[in-house]
């Protein structure tokens, strides 16, 4: 069995409608998670059958909250706890909705400690547990990967390979060294494409397994194929692979 992560996006899976609402303050209800990319998942883990699935969410719509903890000058750990429980709420409605297509998933969070202990367990398909003890959810799904060796990492991030913050014009980047993603996040305030907590595991996995690490806009994972060149992806200029 070929061993997956994939880093699950975040909240640019919120998207807006136009629909007009009867009472002016119901304008929140315009706003949505954006549910095709999760309907694929089902699609992704049956087309690939020799493969184990670890899928670690991106915290969609958590910032709202933790925005809120912050103006409410709530510490800095029940913000992060908050942005956990946020994460666990999405695995929580994915696992269920691949249980009900008949995905072999496991029916509950695993947690990075508990990794080990499922060498015995038949499923193919897991979702890791949100930790505060981690810089991010980037940083989790590098340490998940350490702890299993898999042989590749997805993460997805929006508008990828074609990147902005950091350039000064937008700039495809499809081979991107670690050492200058690190430095143009000294550019940005608050953590960059990938932080750099993850980036040091990534770098160690690269050195130590030849891991694979990806970075795919939404659209594109459901192109995933491990038996094929470039995991079915395509040509090299249409993602972003992570090197040392």
């Amino acid at each position: 069995m070929t061993n997956v992560i994939i880093r699950l996006p975040g909240g640019g899976r919120i998207k807006k409608s136009n629909e007009k609402q009867s009472i002016e303050w119901w304008d929140y209800r315009n706003h949505f998670i954006e549910n095709n990319f999760y309907s694929e998942l089902k699609e992704i883990i049956q087309k690939n059958q020799h493969a184990k699935f670890y899928f670690i969410s991106g915290g969609v719509g958590a910032f709202i909250y933790t925005d809120l903890c912050k103006k409410l000058n709530n510490s800095e750990t029940l913000r992060a706890q908050i942005g956990c429980d946020i994460v666990s709420i999405m695995h929580k409605i994915l696992i269920n909705s691949l249980i009900e297509n008949r995905v072999d998933v496991f029916p509950n969070e695993i947690s990075i400690k508990d990794l080990n202990s499922l060498s015995h367990k038949k499923n193919r398909v897991f979702f890791i547990k949100p930790d505060i003890n981690f810089l991010s959810t980037d940083s989790l799904a590098a340490s998940v990967a350490n702890t299993i060796s898999a042989e590749i990492i997805i993460y997805i991030k929006e508008g990828s390979p074609i990147y902005h913050a950091g350039f000064n014009e937008p700039t495809i980047m499809n081979q991107w060294r670690i050492a200058d993603i690190k430095e143009r996040a000294k550019l940005i305030k608050g953590n960059y494409i990938i932080d750099s907590e993850a980036l040091n595991t990534i770098e160690s996995l690269i050195k130590k397994n030849c891991s694979k690490v990806l970075i795919l806009n939404p659209s594109q994972l459901i192109k995933l194929d491990l038996i094929n060149k470039n995991y079915g992806f395509g040509q090299s200029e249409d993602f972003c692979e992570v090197i040392i």
